[in-house]
């Protein structure tokens, strides 16, 4: 059944080529780009495919006609979006119609074990940007809470940070989005290879939403305290992504660290209920 899958998912994107070239034209900028980890996703999507090509083997395959409508829909609405030439709306349908495709051919039992790895590429798709004037307003408000706890002389103008040595502009492309999608990103696929329950899952996933956020305030708030004690001097001032993925970095091997402490590793290999019978499939 897997090699059929993954013949049917290279030919969508052969079909859907115009989606699939601009998907990958925006995962291709890497600098400063906040979804260059579009090629991460889709290979881990894969990785979770293969991980559960047994699982796959046991479910009877039962073709859904009706969800014939649903493709048809879903094509229609891609195409619709092509005339008005809205490139974003054509990747977000994308998405549902390769699950409308799969529920077609395959049924609910082969849709439902495919869901997650199919709306895990929704990661990587540029939907999340209005995300970033809340992002801006977090860290913003955060970081100068933390300058005014260190003593700092300073006060803020809209998202401008005054200190007498100069001012600090924290903008949209500080916001931390693309931090935020790569914890997410990774964050979700630890869940899911490590962790069987959804408390379980759900923390993984909420320390991953965290944490990045929290790198971002650390950040603006140590590049605040460098411009202040350097007069603005330091070289993290110009070049302050750098310091981000640092610190991204640091917290996510403390969670690693706090993770193998607590010792709550499930089993890697996905537990599967027996086939008793098969399933007589109704048109």
């Amino acid at each position: 059944m897997l090699p059929a899958f993954v013949f049917l998912f290279l030919l969508l994107l052969f079909l859907y080529q115009d989606t699939t070239l601009y998907l990958a034209r925006i995962w291709s900028e890497w600098e400063g780009g906040s979804y260059s980890h579009g090629f991460v996703v889709l290979l881990l999507s894969g990785y979770i495919i293969y991980k559960k090509r047994k699982v796959l083997s046991l479910v009877d395959t039962c073709p859904a006609l009706y969800a014939l409508p649903l493709v048809a829909l879903n094509v229609v609405a891609w195409s619709l979006a092509g005339l008005a030439n809205i490139q974003l709306l054509q990747a977000v349908i994308l998405l549902p119609l390769v699950l409308s495709v799969i529920l077609l051919l395959g049924g609910w039992q082969v849709t439902w074990k495919l869901l997650l790895p199919v709306l895990y590429i929704g990661l990587a798709i540029p939907v999340w940007s209005p995300l970033m004037p809340l992002l801006q307003t977090i860290t913003a408000e955060s970081a100068f809470s933390l300058t005014r706890v260190a003593g700092i002389p300073a006060f803020m103008d809209d998202y401008t940070i005054n200190l007498p040595a100069g001012r600090l502009s924290i903008e949209e492309a500080c916001s931390g989005l693309h931090y935020l999608l790569a914890g997410v990103t990774l964050g979700v696929f630890y869940a899911w290879q490590n962790y069987r329950t959804f408390r379980h899952r759900f923390l993984v996933v909420a320390l991953a939403i965290g944490a990045p956020i929290l790198a971002n305030i650390l950040r603006v708030f140590i590049i605040t305290w460098l411009a202040h004690r350097t007069a603005m001097q330091h070289p993290y001032i110009e070049d302050h992504l750098s310091l981000g993925w640092y610190l991204f970095a640091a917290l996510v091997f403390l969670l690693l660290v706090v993770d193998l402490l607590l010792g709550r590793h499930a089993d890697e290999s996905e537990t599967v209920q027996p086939r008793v019978k098969n399933v007589q499939c109704k048109y």
